[in-house]
């Protein structure tokens, strides 16, 4: 421990006298030279430390809504404008609950495609009763529907949603024994929402659908209102 400390000693004097010697850009050059790894070691360090505290404070709390808006590059996802007027317009208070938009899926479930990271972070999302709504092609939708990961409209949690677009409806042949009929309403179609036309988010083709184990399906319905709504003249 001796030894440590005298060549501790040691080196804060002669890194004092070169530090003296050098001018403030030859200071910086030094210090990147010599420091980088350190430099960028602590920068990782508080990055994950803020990323800890931010997991620590959010991350134990409910969520008011979690939706999905896959395979898009529009900002749709947490803290962009469109989270923040739909928080808005639900009256969520986010110090109570969370409000979880992710955007950053993009898969093709027709293909069941368990090497692409996405695809297993939205089946993740499904299956573990975390989703409230997914946003997607209406081809691929339907394929999570027929496995049986969307909600059968017409179920009580969901019949208000039934009714009310029941113009818009899209229905598939399941292929899973979660379904108990030859086909099922999974999912209401969005053209003409704040998400879909020209100039929008999707072009065209987006449904609705939501989860099999949705926490929130009730809330499902105050999203559907803020999309056209939003949407209207």
């Amino acid at each position: 421990m001796a030894g440590f400390v005298k060549w501790l000693q040691k080196w804060r004097r002669e890194e004092g006298e070169k530090w003296k010697s050098l001018s403030w850009r030859g200071r910086a050059e030094y210090l990147w030279d010599y420091y980088r790894l350190w430099i960028v070691g602590a920068l990782c360090a508080v990055i994950l430390l803020a990323w800890g505290i931010a997991l620590l404070r959010d991350g134990g709390r409910e969520n008011w809504f979690c939706a999905c808006f896959a395979n898009t590059y529009g900002e749709l996802g947490t803290g962009s404008v469109f989270w923040d007027d739909f928080a808005r317009y639900a009256g969520y208070d986010l110090t109570e609950k969370n409000l979880v938009f992710q955007a950053r899926i993009y898969c093709d479930p027709t293909r069941e495609d368990y090497g692409n990271q996405y695809y297993r972070l939205l089946i993740a999302l499904l299956d573990s009763g975390t989703l409230d709504v997914l946003v997607m092609e209406r081809e691929r939708l339907c394929a999570l529907g027929s496995a049986g990961r969307l909600m059968d409209l017409e179920d009580s949690r969901t019949r208000a949603l039934y009714d009310r677009y029941s113009d818009r409806l899209i229905w598939c042949q399941p292929q899973n024994e979660s379904y108990d009929k030859a086909e099922v309403a999974v999912g209401i179609d969005l053209t003409g929402s704040r998400l879909v036309g020209e100039g929008c988010t999707y072009p065209a083709d987006a449904v609705l659908g939501v989860s099999a184990l949705s926490p929130h399906p009730d809330q499902a319905e105050i999203f559907l209102q803020f999309l056209f709504e939003e949407a209207a003249p």
